[in-house]
């Protein structure tokens, strides 16, 4: 693969596969392939793509590169049979991915908070969450623009208060709580003490969410990444290793869209 990830395995060059497309490659070493496919995805993620293995074969595993916003159309296509065919559909990790990333927006359709599953409910009351994502009934574009909607809502009532409680617990300080919609970060903190999340946050395990407040929060001991940064985490969010490695590995099962 480009930028010398997957090269060694012999794959072809991500310039020359097309998004929505399955392709093979040599696999002798499992965990090393899955290693530098998670480390390809936090280069691609960003850009709006990712890279998933299907099923492993004989001496190869099959891979699938999609755009996770043009995935419903990439298997409504003649590859979708094959694709749900290798997948296993609903047996597996990458199965489960597949059946998460094809959720259609829809009344039924299930998404993530706080890293339960739940169901669209139509209902003529207006972005609000009850075991259910009620929103109002509207085609599928409308839906997802609902659906986007609550989750900021849902967003901010949640992280506010962890923000105020673990700063007060820590000792530390702050200036705002904002949310947006980056796709490439899931916080931020400035050097005036203003912190933004990404509302797609919200859809990680709760204990994801914790330390993610904790890691930006410990921004403002140290504004960087150094190692007395890391060691400020490690003080504040005991055995965070997991959990960011957690964040790191599961994002299309997440957060595909």
């Amino acid at each position: 693969m480009s930028e010398e990830i997957l090269m060694r395995q012999g794959a072809p060059t991500l310039a020359g596969i097309k998004t929505g497309s399955l392709f093979p490659c040599p696999c002798e070493d499992k965990e090393a392939l899955f290693a530098d496919i998670r480390r390809l995805n936090r280069l691609l993620v960003p850009k709006g793509l990712c890279l998933l293995p299907i099923r492993f074969l004989k001496g190869q595993v099959l891979l699938y590169l999609y755009r996770p916003s043009e995935l419903r159309r990439d298997l409504e296509n003649e590859q979708a049979a094959e694709i749900l065919h290798h997948a296993g559909y609903n047996s597996g990790h990458c199965g489960r991915c597949i059946a998460n990333l094809i959720r259609r927006f829809r009344e039924g359709g299930e998404f993530h908070y706080l890293g339960t599953l739940y169901p669209v409910r139509f209902t003529r009351k207006v972005l609000a969450f009850d075991r259910a994502f009620l929103i109002p009934a509207g085609d599928e574009a409308a839906v997802r623009t609902e659906l986007e909607q609550l989750y900021r809502k849902l967003a901010a009532e949640l992280l506010e208060p962890k923000v105020s409680d673990a700063a007060g617990r820590f000792g530390l300080t702050y200036r705002h709580v904002r949310v947006g919609g980056a796709r490439g970060r899931w916080g931020s903190c400035s050097r005036d003490g203003g912190l933004n999340f990404s509302w797609r946050l919200v859809r990680w395990p709760e204990p994801v969410v914790d330390y993610v407040v904790v890691h930006e929060l410990a921004h403002r001991i140290e504004l960087n990444h150094s190692a007395r940064y890391w060691r400020e985490v490690e003080r504040l969010c005991p055995g965070y290793r997991q959990l960011d490695r957690f964040l790191r590995e599961h994002v299309p099962e997440y957060c595909p869209w």
